[in-house]
This record gives C-alpha cells, sequence and structure tokens, in this order.
C-alpha cells in the first residue's frame, strides 16, 4: 500500500464526511463541507504503509506518544531525508552513554538535532520530522519552513 498526500491514510486530511466511522468523528451527513477525518492504522493486521510519499517541498510531521512507533515508521516507509531526534540520541550515546549520564549532554543532543534539521529544512526537498510535541515553536518553524518551499505541513 503507498501512502500519499492526495489519499492519506493515518493523518488528519479534508475528505467527506462518513457516519459511523469509529475512531474518526465526523459529521453524520455526507452533503456538506468536507470534515476532518482521521485513520488509525493500529490493528490492520499487516495492511500497514510501505511507503509515504509526498511533494517535494512537503514537511511531513511523525509525533505521537513514546514508545508508539514514530521511528519505525520514518526508518520503514519515509524515504529520503528524515530527521528523527532518536537517530541524534543514539549517535551521542554512542560516544558518551559510557561516561557521562544522558541528562549533562542532553542540551547538546537538542542542539545537533535542531542543526540537522534546519539544514534539511534549507535543501528544498521534502523531508519526514520526528516531533515529540514538546516545543510549540518547532511546529510553527516546521509551518513557516513548508510555507517558503511551497509545500505543505
Amino acid at each position: 500500500m503507498t501512502v500519499n498526500r492526495t489519499a492519506p491514510a493515518y493523518v488528519i486530511t479534508r475528505a467527506p464526511a462518513l457516519p459511523g466511522q469509529p475512531g474518526a468523528p465526523a459529521r453524520e451527513r455526507c452533503d456538506g463541507p468536507l470534515a476532518p477525518v482521521v485513520r488509525d492504522l493500529r490493528e490492520r493486521a499487516g495492511r500497514a504503509p510501505h511507503a509515504l510519499l509526498f511533494g517535494p517541498g512537503d514537511v511531513v510531521v511523525v509525533t505521537g506518544l513514546p514508545g508508539g512507533g514514530k521511528s519505525t515508521l520514518m526508518r520503514r516507509a519515509a524515504p529520503g531525508p528524515r530527521i528523527d531526534s532518536q537517530d541524534t540520541r543514539d549517535r551521542w550515546d554512542a560516544r558518551l552513554a559510557h561516561r557521562l549520564p544522558y541528562a549533562l549532554y542532553r542540551p547538546l543532543v537538542r542542539l545537533a538535532h535542531y542543526a540537522a534539521l534546519r539544514r534539511a529544512l534549507r535543501g528544498g526537498e521534502g523531508v519526514v520530522v520526528h516531533d515529540c510535541g514538546t516545543q510549540r515553536w518547532v511546529r510553527g518553524w516546521l509551518a513557516r519552513a513548508a510555507r517558503r518551499r511551497g509545500g505543505a505541513l
């Protein structure tokens, strides 16, 4: 299965409302304006997306609870540049974890992650970003970068 921006399988989109869709509150009528629809990929028994396709200037943000599979999804299905904070942490852990507690070098990990994100956003091609959702300013930054690039968030 291929997932793209015109027919997403797991994100909030604008689509005709479908009555009685579990887990996705939709308007109970199908003749009105388009309503947001969320498609949940949990418990799909092997029918998960194999690729995430998006436009050349788009910024795709993967967010969710810790342990929810964000990094796994990005590794398995995202072609091209992807900026994952867990990858950055793993690189720093390989060098420093045996000498220092993570709390001491966490600011450096965050700085390295944001620097990599800045480089990717300046590149111009589509990018997939792991966002923990704890820093509101990051989402605004990503939206502005996508708009400047002529893409969507």
